[in-house]
């Protein structure tokens, strides 16, 4: 996601260059701010601290003065936006009273420090480390917004939600709630890899395909392990068995990412009209 993010945010750095361009034989006042405004743009990419909600505020007030210009018909900005939009997870949702405020106070509103960032603490214990694949898993899925109502949505959420209480039952000591929950996450993943397989029958690309039937079957390796390393945690009691924590990490965190790579696989297929 981020290198997305970067490659659309280069896109537009390098039409605001062309924006200013095309505004400087503009008189009225109206231009004048955009003028004012687009090299603001350009200074706080530049410097590499402008926060993306900001960014994409600014951005959106300008939207429909910028597509009026002749930009040679190569730069998309309303899909500029959205791809920025998709791909920067600081950006929060626009508010249109502030989209439609006034363009000079956007200008002082973006000369305020950005706020800083809150990096969580990297997870220590057992119970942190699976309960970080499972938000890992729930954020990545709402970056590539399949949308609410989606199945796959649903059953990655699902998904995810076992895997959280997978570790509020480890945190808790709870055997039987590890092993229903194992169990659990395990079936959510078979009815997954049931529906993904109609994607893929469905996929007119090749490599899209490919790359969708790879985390397949990784995720369906590794769901039998979850459970299975699950069943003999729960076993070992108030016995620490850190050789079973340690594969029973590694194994939710290469199933979270065989499910991140299936969610963007099917991502690809929706944007790109890949389906028949």
């Amino acid at each position: 996601a981020q290198a997305a993010l970067a490659v659309h945010t280069q896109k537009m750095e390098n039409a605001m260059d062309r924006i200013v361009e095309a505004l400087r034989d503009k008189q009225d006042s109206n231009a004048a701010k955009a003028r004012r405004l687009a090299n603001a743009l350009i200074r706080g990419l530049q410097s590499g601290n402008m926060d993306p909600q900001k960014f994409l505020a600014a951005a959106k007030a300008l939207a429909a003065f910028i597509n009026g210009l002749n930009l040679d018909g190569d730069f998309d900005l309303d899909a500029e936006l959205a791809a920025l939009n998709k791909n920067s997870r600081a950006a929060g949702s626009l508010s249109r009273k502030r989209i439609d405020g006034p363009l000079d106070g956007i200008l002082k509103d973006m000369k305020k420090p950005a706020p800083k960032i809150v990096q969580k603490p990297p997870p220590q214990t057992f119970e942190e480390h699976i309960q970080a694949v499972a938000d890992d898993i729930g954020e990545h899925c709402s970056l590539m917004d399949l949308g609410e109502g989606d199945p796959v949505t649903l059953l990655i959420r699902a998904i995810a939600a076992e895997l959280g209480k997978l570790a509020d039952a480890a945190k808790a000591g709870n055997r039987q709630a590890m092993v229903m929950a194992g169990r659990n996450a395990c079936a959510r993943i078979n009815e997954l890899h049931a529906l993904l397989k109609t994607y893929a029958d469905r996929c007119k690309d090749p490599r899209t395909k490919e790359r969708l039937l790879r985390s397949m079957q990784a995720m369906k390796t590794f769901s039998v392990q979850l459970k299975i390393l699950t069943a003999v945690k729960a076993a070992s009691g108030k016995n620490k068995d850190a050789d079973t924590e340690d594969q029973l990490v590694s194994v939710a965190k290469s199933l979270g990412n065989a499910l991140n790579e299936s969610v963007s696989s099917v991502k690809v297929m929706q944007g790109g009209r890949l389906l028949r």
